[in-house]
């Protein structure tokens, strides 16, 4: 054969290379995504509509069979519906079609499967109901005379069609869609003023913005507002809404409602949310030396109320009130008794100044006074010898130390008759931290016994609660942010720790957040979850369980 005949000719090794990797990209390419689409596309519902399922993989090789899954990927394909090849029916819709559905995509011999599609969700509620009123007019007329009727729908819907019948006769006598309508007035928005986070006292208004139609401006508009617990609500013929002075208890969801009398129309804003942060803290009263004093001794208590950090930032001033036994008449500067601020020292006790005290603190202008302290009582005794405490209760955790108070340089402490160990060349007794054994009856002696003291210890954490959101049903794929609820009984607010659990088994390690959020719920993540709230001192207390599932159609 000639010499270039034969370099024209392929060689069987290089073909069969070639063919092999043809077959290698085939393999090797990327599987199609699988995806549900609706048919119409909406995922709200009404009972006794019809909705298909789509699952489309594009333009790939055919010889497929389709599988659908509803709630769970995990459950027995539906077999329910019309089912024909891509696509699945719900003919006449239900409450119980309400929930998640998969497809999932393989060969027909079950050789090879797609990944399940990502999960279209379906809403059912029920149908609303329309409502006939008749607005202006009699049931009986001459002729000549007019009427209104108003067909409504109750709710938040929108593009209805309404067609109007009359008693014996076939067919609609009129029919209008709702988008060919034009709206008397807009949809309300409510706005707060000066922003939906304020600070007890402050002046907030509120602002329903309505726009009337054109067509429509001789109307009057009739305001309602709302706030979400329904133990708030008040109408006006006016846009604007004032509180002069906001509460804490004004926290809340607020909403408001627009309405022509005339035409029995109403339409409401979406709920709007307002926080309040308190403007100071509560106050707490402590005393120097201690709650039970010798006549002649000084004495200085203190009232202790923080700001709020915004008002700092406002430089806003407080004002200490300062009284004894009643709440009436506050106590002033005298020659014995010296008022400066947060401060009432009294440089020598005298027989009258036996009682019970307390401060309150207020804001200047306008004013805005706090709750009262805790109540202090100042007990002047005639022992020679006497035991000084801080204001009890005591609570888990506090500093505390005990004086003996006598002429003399050592005395002796007991609890319970049993003498204790103490710092005998200061007749104190130090008891850091204070732990409910820390409870009982103590007296010191030195020439003589002192009178005994009562002292009991509160628990730190008076209530510790783990809240839930949205709620302990949950569907699957939602996210889950656990938050926790705690209440402390001390005047002074501790550091606190805390930690989540579900089913006893530690999720997080302790930290200063007070949330644990979940992402998506599935199957795994349900349980028994509880939280416990930590001290550096080791003061603990736990929350009750809260059980968390998957909610299950019917």
């Amino acid at each position: 054969m000639p010499e270039t005949q034969k370099s024209r000719e392929l060689s069987p090794e290089p073909l069969l290379l070639l063919v092999l990797l043809s077959i290698f990209s085939v393999v090797t390419d990327d599987p199609p995504e699988t995806r549900v689409t609706l048919l119409p596309p909406r995922t709200q519902l009404f009972t006794g509509d019809n909705v298909t399922l789509i699952c489309d993989v594009g333009n790939y090789s055919t010889g497929w069979r389709y599988s659908w899954y509803k709630d769970s990927t995990q459950s027995p394909a539906l077999h329910g519906g019309d089912t024909a090849g891509t696509r699945y029916t719900v003919h006449s819709a239900s409450l119980s079609h309400s929930g998640q559905y998969w497809c999932r995509v393989g060969r027909e011999d079950a050789s090879f499967h797609l990944n399940y599609s990502q999960p279209v969700s379906l809403q059912v509620t029920e149908r609303p109901q329309a409502e006939l009123t008749l607005v202006r007019g009699w049931t009986q007329m001459y002729a000549s005379e007019s009427f209104t009727l108003n067909c409504r729908v109750h709710g938040s819907y929108s593009e209805w069609s309404y067609q109007w019948h009359k008693k014996g006769e076939d067919g609609p006598v009129f029919q209008l869609s709702s988008s060919a309508l034009d709206e008397l007035f807009t949809k309300p928005v409510l706005w707060v003023r000066p922003g939906n986070s304020v600070i007890e006292g402050d002046s907030v208004t509120l602002h329903c913005d309505s726009q009337l139609n054109s067509k429509a401006q001789d109307m009057k508009l009739q305001y309602h507002y709302t706030e979400e617990r329904g133990d708030w609500k008040t109408v006006t013929s006016k846009e604007t809404l004032m509180i002069p002075i906001i509460r804490l208890n004004h926290i809340g969801q607020y909403q408001c409602e627009v309405e022509v009398p005339q035409k029995s129309i109403r339409r409401s804003s979406n709920w709007t949310k307002v926080t309040v942060g308190e403007l100071f803290t509560k106050p707490v009263l402590w005393v120097r030396p201690g709650n039970s004093v010798i006549e002649g001794d000084s004495v200085t208590l203190h009232c202790d109320s923080q700001l709020n950090s915004k008002a700092q930032d406002m430089k806003l001033q407080l004002e200490y009130l300062w009284f004894k036994d009643r709440l009436g008449s506050p106590v002033t500067n005298t020659s014995d008794h010296s008022v400066d601020g947060n401060i009432l020292q009294i440089s020598s006790v005298l027989r009258s100044d036996w009682g019970q005290y307390k401060c309150l603190v207020q804001r200047g202008q306008p004013p805005q006074s706090s709750y009262p302290s805790n109540p202090f009582f100042l007990n002047i005794s005639y022992h020679k010898v006497i035991l000084q405490t801080p204001p009890l209760p005591l609570t888990e955790g506090d500093n505390v130390t005990l004086v003996c108070r006598d002429k003399s340089t050592s005395s002796s402490f007991y609890k319970d008759n049993k003498k204790l160990l103490s710092d005998t060349t200061q007749n104190i007794l130090r008891i850091s931290p204070v732990r409910k054994d820390a409870e009982g009856i103590y007296r010191c002696q030195h020439s003589q016994d002192s009178e005994e003291v009562q002292i009991s210890v509160r628990d730190l954490f008076s209530r510790v609660t783990l809240l839930v959101s949205p709620g302990g049903s949950v569907q699957e794929g939602e996210p889950v942010n656990l938050t926790r609820d705690a209440e402390t009984s001390g005047y002074v607010r501790p550091l606190v720790l805390y930690s989540f659990f579900r089913d006893g088994e530690l999720l997080s390690e302790r930290s200063g957040s007070a949330l644990y959020s979940i992402d998506a719920l599935n199957q795994t993540l349900t349980g028994s979850y509880s939280c416990a709230a930590e001290t550096p001192h080791g003061f603990q207390k736990n929350s009750t369980g809260v059980t968390i599932t998957l909610q299950v159609f019917p």
